[in-house]
């Protein structure tokens, strides 16, 4: 091929025929031209660079097929009548070829030809047929045409690809059908769905994979967009895939247009199933949060109710056996409970005093059981100081929970535990303590109905210990009252009867004087005046009881005093004690008032006697 044979010229850039190259810069559309009479093949290329194209020029079809085949032109201008190849075969060759089957191509002719020519030129693959003489305003337009042509249908090419990629590749299933339910098509995703290949879809119809009432639905929505109520509409229908799945889905369809006239629906339908499984799910969450809620409401009135309760039977405790009771009954009826303790806080010795234990129905014997240490790393410790209520879980089954019930030596073995202080204005008066043997068993819901219980409980104890306290005092009151008549009566008693033995002293005196020594009778005399002596001891005896006796301090030894007193303290006390005196042999004298030191000795008798008579109460 000789160097004439094929030539590039390029435009100049003054035209608006432009496309958009691959770095988004405007470029000249590019012109293959065909032509083997040189003269011919400048004039058609100079009339097309001054439109504005770039233009290839070959003078024969060898050439033209390879610059073609590299170039990639927008459009291929091949005369009819050239001496290697006719036009009309060299269409052939071009449509022959994949990539330049879509190049459009324009035929020109120099001379008359008939219109058969034209028919075959068109057969062959040609897109235009233009014959000489021409006007040069009249080539342009065409090749304006052709190439526009072209740009439309690679558009269409492009956004038809585009479309089968994003039918194929959707994540949802994209179908169409007919106005009469018979499907058309069906993508990926539809088939991996359903089951159905394209070739199944196309036998079956809507009516064969829907129950009666979504077919109804589903011919309602096509009735509104035929009737142009709707463009497109949204609803949720179920069908049956090829397995019988029963599958949800959500369905969006609109009409499918040819020349202005509904011809078909394309639809996208969302596998719904998930959503349908996560609004089920929800609905269960929803519904068991709403009985739990009623349950909770129910559960806080019986909470209400019992807590009432409780505190009727506590305004009515004046003694703390009924207390003690009561929380009993609370607990075991609110709570898991094995094992119930109380017991009382001394701020001052830092020691718990157990009062009540229960465990596993019987009430414990605590007579004997000594006050519990508060050591400092215990729950119970913690439980007072903050006055918060502490749960304790076993690490270990067969290691029972460190409590106060491990005092009471019992076989319980916990694995729960519940320290509540019983508070009063912030200060901790006691514990109360319970015990379960399942893991676990105490939550944090828990803590607020025992921590109310143990709460009103604290108040009616403190009530009851003043109401004690105030009856101790009263009774105190009430002796010390009796001891002031009794002091009173003694006093008066006492004053009488000296003068009864002042009067035994001086006749017993004068019988003396008037008695011979020697004579029997003045052994008789003697014996009336030790008598009337001993009765003088009991009258001061009875003023220092009064406190009316006058101080006389002497030099006495105390086993003496005790010796003198045990009788009166003997009747003083009752019957029913009995009095032992351990006195020291070797005890020296002291100086003191005897009247007064048989005072203090009545005083403690009479508080010794009343100690005892609390023991056995």
């Amino acid at each position: 091929m000789k160097e004439s044979d094929l030539s590039v010229s390029l435009g100049d850039g003054s035209g608006q025929n432009m496309q958009r190259g691959q770095n988004g810069s405007p470029s000249p559309d590019t012109i293959l031209v065909i032509n083997n009479l040189p003269d011919q093949l400048q004039l058609l290329s100079s009339t097309l660079r001054n439109a504005g194209y770039d233009v290839l020029e070959a003078a024969n079809p060898k050439a033209a097929l390879r610059l073609a085949a590299n170039e990639k032109p927008d459009l291929i201008i091949n005369d009819v009548s050239m001496s290697e190849t006719d036009g009309i075969e060299f269409c052939r060759r071009l449509r022959a070829r994949l990539d330049l089957a879509s190049t459009p191509i324009l035929l020109l002719s120099n001379f008359r030809v008939d219109t058969s020519n034209a028919v075959e030129g068109i057969e062959a693959g040609a897109d235009h047929f233009l014959q000489a003489p021409y006007d040069q305003l009249k080539l342009i337009a065409r090749v304006g045409q052709l190439i526009e042509r072209k740009r439309t249908q690679e558009a269409l090419r492009r956004s038809e690809e585009r479309y089968r990629e994003l039918f194929d590749n959707a994540n949802d299933i994209v179908y169409t059908h007919d106005l009469e339910g018979h499907y058309t098509s069906l993508n990926k995703k539809g088939q991996q769905i359903t089951g159905y290949t394209c070739e199944e879809a196309a036998t079956l119809e809507f009516n064969n994979l829907a129950t009666p009432e979504d077919v109804a639905l589903a011919r309602k929505m096509l009735r509104h967009k035929l009737a142009g109520d709707e463009t497109s509409t949204i609803y949720e229908v179920s069908i049956l895939a090829k397995d019988g799945t029963v599958i949800p889905v959500e369905v969006n369809t609109q009409l499918i247009f040819e020349n202005g006239k509904p011809i078909g629906v394309q639809g996208i339908a969302r596998d719904i199933r998930a959503r349908k499984e996560a609004e089920e799910k929800f609905r269960q969450v929803s519904q068991s949060l709403l009985e739990a809620e009623r349950r909770a409401i129910t559960e806080y009135k019986t909470l209400l109710e019992r807590i009432a309760q409780l505190a009727q039977v506590l305004a009515s405790a004046r003694d703390l056996a009924p207390i003690f009771k009561a929380l009993l009954e609370f607990t075991t009826i609110s709570l898991p409970c094995n094992a119930l303790g109380i017991a009382l806080y001394d701020h001052e010795q830092v020691e718990l005093n157990p009062h009540f234990l229960w465990i596993e129905g019987n009430n414990i014997d605590i007579t004997d059981l000594e006050p519990i240490p508060v050591t400092t790393n215990s729950d119970v410790r913690r439980a007072i100081v903050s006055g918060h209520t502490i749960i304790s879980t076993a690490s270990q089954p067969d290691q029972p929970i460190p409590t106060i019930f491990e005092y009471s030596h019992t076989d319980l073995k916990p694995a729960s535990a519940m320290t509540v202080p019983m508070t009063i204005m912030g200060r901790t008066i006691g514990t109360l303590e319970i015990q379960c043997t399942t893991d676990n068993a105490y939550q944090t819901e828990h803590t607020t109905a025992l921590q109310m219980a143990a709460n009103l409980a604290a108040n009616t104890i403190e009530n009851v210990r003043l109401l004690n306290r105030e009856r101790e005092h009263e009774n105190q009151l009430r002796q010390a009252q009796k001891m002031e008549a009794i002091g009173h009566l003694a006093g008066g008693v006492a004053h009488d009867f000296n003068n009864i033995v002042t009067a035994m002293y001086g006749n017993c005196d004068m019988l003396m004087r008037g008695l011979e020594p020697g004579t029997f009778l003045r052994k008789h005399v003697h014996d009336i005046k030790d008598s009337a002596k001993r009765a003088a001891m009991l009258t001061r005896q009875l003023l220092a009881f009064s406190r009316k006796q006058v101080l006389q301090p002497v030099n006495l030894n105390l086993n003496t005093v005790v010796i003198d007193i045990e009788r009166l303290i003997a009747r003083l006390i009752g019957e029913d004690i009995s009095i032992t005196c351990n006195l020291a042999e070797d005890l020296p004298q002291i100086k003191a008032d005897k009247s007064q030191l048989q005072q203090i000795i009545m005083n403690l008798a009479v508080n010794a006697r009343d100690a005892l008579s609390l023991i056995h109460i």
